[in-house]
């Protein structure tokens, strides 16, 4: 968001924590960056744009709460142009994060525990987490990096793409974009409404790949444990033999292509 010229204020805020906090986060519009350090404390910079100082004047921020709960909120309450607020914050790392913005990109990365993540239009990245994420968008990219605690995904019209280590059981899905997962260990389950989805990874556990419009390209890497099963355009219903985990595929309307290791 950017403006060619207009009016800008910038304060920062700390608060004190117990170590691991419960932060909740609600932007209407703008930026909201959150990332780990190791203090107990929690700094909330806010930056507010508007074409002028009146306007600056409108957009009301509240920064709230004690030890163990933090809020953090800005509402416009009204349409106002070219106008929003940026939080960026950093908080302990064993923080359970709850983040929703409207119209803006969330960042988030460093934290080990819960985290939640929503917005209506614009982007999520999380990196570096260990605690359960879970990542929503209406319309909006989804991107992850060394994801090690079980990731819940999805996008009503974006992109999903996650590299780097990725432990644990992870289910991802977006109506009208395209899945790609590298270096996923452990299991998964992707689906596409109308896009391609590419995985590579060691898969030990059942797993599912599943797009209605769209290829299906899959790399196992050594020490994948499953047992593949092309369901093309069949019911799509697991069944595992001598207790086989299985790594079930399935397109209507588009290939599939298997690399498995020597």
């Amino acid at each position: 968001m950017s403006v060619a010229s207009g009016a800008r204020l910038s304060e920062t805020r700390r608060l004190a924590t117990n170590g691991s906090p419960r932060v909740r986060v609600e932007n209407d519009a703008g930026l909201v960056e959150v990332v780990a350090w190791e203090r107990d404390e929690i700094e909330v910079t806010i930056e507010k744009y508007a074409p002028d100082e009146r306007g600056l004047a409108l957009l009301e921020v509240e920064v709230s709460g004690g030890p163990d709960e933090v809020l953090v909120t800005y509402g416009a309450g009204q349409a106002l142009v070219d106008s929003w607020v940026d939080f960026k914050l950093k908080c302990p790392r064993a923080t359970s994060l709850d983040l929703h913005n409207a119209s803006g990109e969330v960042l988030v990365s460093g934290f080990y525990g819960a985290s939640r993540v929503a917005t209506s239009s614009g982007a999520i990245h999380a990196a570096r987490m260990r605690g359960t994420a879970t990542l929503t968008s209406a319309s909006g990219a989804i991107a992850g990096a060394a994801l090690e605690g079980t990731v819940y995904a999805r996008s009503a019209s974006g992109d999903l793409s996650f590299q780097g280590h990725m432990g644990g059981g992870h289910r991802l899905e977006t109506a009208s974009g395209g899945i790609a997962i590298d270096a996923v260990n452990g299991s998964v389950d992707a689906r596409s409404a109308s896009g391609s989805i590419e995985v590579v990874g060691q898969l030990t556990a059942t797993s599912r790949v599943r797009t209605v419009s769209g290829d299906i390209r899959v790399h196992l890497l050594k020490g994948s444990r499953v047992r593949v099963e092309d369901a093309g355009r069949g019911t799509g219903d697991i069944v595992e033999t001598n207790g086989v985990p299985v790594l079930l595929l399935q397109t209507t309307s588009g290939k599939i292509e298997v690399a498995e290791p020597d």
